[in-house]
């Protein structure tokens, strides 16, 4: 199950194209962990909505986790 935002178009019969996913960017460098350089790093690969905690309080090195 996935929630949506709702729209007047909005129709339950039809199942949304877009879906949130949670990106790893594995062995970053430190200095690459600042929201504004992951925001532009996950660009790549769409629209950075979320960063994860353990990757702001960079409390596992070994990889970051944006959700896009």
């Amino acid at each position: 199950m996935r929630i949506f935002k709702w729209t007047p178009d909005f129709r339950t019969n039809v199942e949304s194209h877009l879906a949130p996913v949670w990106i790893t960017l594995l062995n970053l460098p430190v200095q690459f962990y600042r929201r504004d350089s992951l925001g532009s790093i996950a660009k790549a690969t769409g629209n950075p909505i979320k960063v994860d905690q353990a990757t702001t309080n960079i409390s596992r090195p070994s990889l970051a986790r944006v959700c896009v």
